[in-house]
């Protein structure tokens, strides 16, 4: 939703980035939130017998 708003005008450079700022970036830099946890990460498989 927010994506779509940055090419709607040409009122001049408001949103204009860099490509390697995503959309999520730049919501960073204007207000800035906690970092996400980092994803645990995957345990090994173990086999079914084990567990029981």
């Amino acid at each position: 939703m927010g994506l779509a708003a940055l090419g709607l005008g040409d009122d001049g450079p408001l949103m204009t980035l860099p490509k390697k700022f995503s959309h999520s970036t730049n919501l960073q830099l204007s207000e800035p939130e906690p970092e996400p946890e980092p994803e645990l990460e995957p345990v090994e498989a173990v086999p079914i017998d084990w567990i029981s």
